[in-house]
């Protein structure tokens, strides 16, 4: 009998340990099923990321096309503008080298002018009141 009374005794002392087991094993599971929606959450989280992030990276394609179009724009342009400012700059040459012929004939010319006052004021000085032209000869 003594012996009966320890394998109770044993036995209810297992099925103590048995019941406390088992309250962890529900606390545990209990436990595990929050981290499992918690990492399902987290899960959804991280899926709106991605698709927040694939929406920028269209967005950001879109936007280097768009720049790169500009680009071309620009650098077009600016040819264009190049090409014109070389073709006035030519122009405006052309008109300068003209400008200067025209500027060397008119002091020439001056020149030769100047040159027959001074050669007809002389005759003057020496002709009594004479002045030679290419008709004759007038009195002052």
């Amino acid at each position: 009998e003594e012996l009966q009374e320890e394998v109770i005794a044993r036995m209810d002392a297992e099925d103590v340990k048995l019941d406390e087991l088992q309250v962890q094993h529900h606390e545990l599971q209990g436990k595990l099923d929050e981290v499992q929606v918690q990492n399902n959450e987290l899960q959804g989280k991280v899926d709106e990321v991605h698709a927040q992030n694939n929406e920028l990276q269209g967005k950001l394609d879109e936007v280097q096309v768009q720049n790169n179009a500009l680009q071309g724009k620009v650098v077009t342009r600016m040819d264009t503008l190049n090409v014109k400012v070389m073709t006035r700059m030519d122009t405006l040459d052309v008109k300068l080298v003209s400008v200067d012929g025209k500027l060397n004939y008119v002091n020439r010319t001056q020149e030769e002018v100047l040159s027959r006052m001074d050669t007809l004021k002389g005759k003057l000085d020496n002709q009594d009141g004479k002045i030679d032209t290419l008709d004759g000869k007038i009195d002052t």
